[in-house]
């Protein structure tokens, strides 16, 4: 609860912050300098952290049997020393990057601007700094699982973060309202700071008594050994080194946004495109993150009932057997159909919302147009975040069919091959992005994202087709060799069972192809004709509705206030956007969909017994104990 708390205190500062800066400053802020922070941290720490959270009961455990304790406690000092080596090369980092910053900005040649970014550099690179200083503490959260230490420091720096920028943007408005602009992104530099010195501060507070600090092992007697042997961990400092180098590659995947924004766009595009990534990402982690979350382990308990039963050769199981695989179709192709549904929300109705959105939440400086501003394309923030609508839709169909394949693909291989379909779509990012880029700003961006996760999304259901296939076969030759077994008994009886049994089936094995299942699969997920073109419907009445109220929704009052006539605009705006809803969409859906809507209803239902009755057990054993 407090977690929440703060997360929604953070939010609700963070959209201030919006309104007080202009795109340009949030532009060099949240992508320049949270790249340059971002990159300094991943590559300083990323290696030490996989390397000793693997390594760590390993280490701990070099002695046989347990019995020499003075060697289990230097193999495990061996280990913290490794995990305090992250403070002397964040610093080696911190220092190189400092360079690289001050050369930077060394080529600018406007002095305010650039003293105003540089200053703020320093300070993120500052900051980069202290946070390594708590990292020692972080691997040891890690290791011993304590989530409430970490959770506590990141929420409390969280917050002070926010409030520190809140209040240092409300200072330098009140001491000088014209120039305050020339000095904002300093303002986000002395938050960033006080973000790692908060997370830093609260961790060495909270773990203070159990602080595990580096020292050196006498060597014994006579050794013939290195130094680095006796005093650290030689396994853990190798796969230290191998996991840096992959995190590079990595960490170029993760940001290979920021990275084509800083190298192509001007420092507005990347405002708009950070303020996009707000905005959106609340939308990604409320609603879709928590559905692809229980779908995976939903998936992954039907699959376990499925293995189960195709374990079972006996006839008088088959039914089930195929209920279970028929269960299991029927649930990925429903789940899949329903965040399309929500998708459509977005890509047909919020696409036309944005600007209201955003003149209540951002202000008007983020809802008027970008012409005099942006030397590419004439973006605006409202345009960017309808194409964000749209990519909604495609991460939604991504996230939830790939939750299917990490749910129940048990095969090394078809995990593999999907990592390397990612690192094919990695690469066609990052050719046509940048062209994508230069051609359409942020918007082009948006648009690279989207297709990326089409493919990969379409892939996934091609994985699933081939699982539905291969699993349909066993199932068919359990069958087989079940009737064999009982074909001496009653043949008539056995011959009934198999065409009803094959009669649930999910694919019909006599022609089934990956061609077919595969399309089959995507003809369940998708919405209705109808209800598809009741969807299409509502975008072209209330982008006609938009455009009608465009003059009242796209001005203010004399001191930038909302007033009553844009009010009264899009109050109507939005009833018009309901009315089409209810008419186009959800009576179609009542009509032609209802036995995707009954079939929700039954998962929830089920959902809510499973619970019910883990509850009672819970409470049975307790009353025998």
């Amino acid at each position: 609860m407090l977690s929440f708390f703060l997360r929604l205190l953070s939010f609700g500062l963070n959209q201030i912050t919006i309104r007080f800066v202009n795109p340009q400053t949030l532009g060099k802020a949240s992508i320049q300098l949270d790249l340059l922070l971002n990159t300094c941290l991943f590559l300083s720490r990323e290696g030490f952290r996989l390397s000793l959270t693997n390594s760590s009961s390993s280490s701990s455990s070099s002695s046989q049997g347990g019995t020499k304790i003075k060697e289990e406690m230097e193999a495990q000092q061996r280990s913290v020393n490794v995990s305090w080596l992250t403070i002397p090369t964040g610093l080696l980092l911190s220092l190189l990057t400092l360079a690289f910053h001050l050369h930077q900005c060394s080529s600018s040649t406007t002095n305010n601007v650039n003293n105003d970014f540089r200053t703020a550099g320093i300070l993120y690179i500052l900051a980069s700094f202290i946070e390594t200083l708590s990292e020692p503490l972080l691997i040891s959260c890690l290791q011993t699982l304590d989530v409430a230490s970490r959770a506590s420091a990141e929420g409390m720096a969280t917050t002070v973060k926010a409030v520190t920028c809140v209040f240092t943007l409300k200072v330098l408005d009140r001491i000088d309202s014209s120039s305050s602009d020339a000095w904002s992104v300093t303002a986000f530099g002395i938050a960033q700071l006080s973000y790692a010195i908060t997370l830093t501060a609260t961790l060495y507070y909270r773990k203070w008594n159990v602080i595990q600090y580096p020292r050196f092992i006498p060597p014994p007697s006579q050794h013939n050994k290195s130094f680095l042997h006796d005093n650290f961990h030689l396994p853990t400092l190798n796969l230290t080194f191998l996991f840096s180098l992959q995190s590079i590659f990595k960490h170029c995947l993760t940001e290979g946004d920021k990275i084509v924004l800083t190298a192509l766009s001007d420092s507005y595009d990347q405002g708009i495109y950070a303020m996009t990534l707000s905005y959106g990402s609340i939308i990604c982690r409320c609603i879709f993150q928590p559905l692809e979350e229980n779908a995976r382990l939903l998936f992954a308990r039907q699959y376990v009932l499925v293995k189960q039963q195709q374990q079972n050769h006996h006839l008088s199981k088959k039914q089930h057997q195929y209920e279970h695989l028929q269960h299991l179709h029927d649930t990925y192709t429903a789940l899949v159909k329903l965040v399309l549904c929500i998708g459509c929300l977005f890509t047909f109705l919020g696409t036309n919302y944005t600007s209201v959105l955003l003149h209540v939440l951002a202000g008007s400086k983020w809802s008027s147009s970008s012409s005099s501003l942006s030397s590419s394309y004439q973006n605006t923030a409202s345009s960017s975040l309808s194409a964000f609508c749209v990519y909604i839709s495609t991460l939604a169909f991504n996230g939830t069919t790939e939750a299917f394949v990490y749910g129940v693909v048990d095969k090394p291989k078809d995990v593999g091959t999907l990592g390397i379909i990612h690192g094919c779509v990695g690469v066609l990012f990052a050719i046509t992005v940048p062209i994508a880029v230069k051609m359409y700003g942020t918007i082009g961006l948006i648009l690279g994202n989207g297709i990326c996760m089409i493919i990969r999304g379409t892939f996934a259901v091609y994985l699933a087709a081939c699982f539905f296939r291969e699993h349909t076969t066993i199932s068919t030759t359990n069958n087989d060799d079940a009737t064999n077994q009982k074909q001496e008994d009653d043949k008539g009886t056995t011959a009934k069972k198999d065409a009803q049994s094959n009669s649930n089936l999910p694919i019909n094995t006599q022609k089934s192809t990956i061609t077919n299942i595969m399309t089959n699969m995507i003809k369940n997920m998708f919405l209705h004709p109808i209800v598809l073109m009741g969807f299409i419907s509502c975008f072209i009445i209330t982008r006609y509705s938009l455009h009608f109220h465009f003059q009242q929704l796209s001005t203010n009052d004399n001191h930038g206030y909302i007033h009553k006539g844009w009010i009264v605009a899009a109050l109507s705006h939005i009833l018009v956007g309901i009315t089409s809803l209810v008419l186009f969409v959800m009576i179609p859906m009542y009509k032609y969909e209802g036995s995707f809507g009954r079939y929700l209803s039954s998962m929830l239902k089920e959902k809510k017994m499973k619970h019910d009755d883990d509850d009672g057990r819970k409470n049975g054993h307790q009353k025998m104990e």
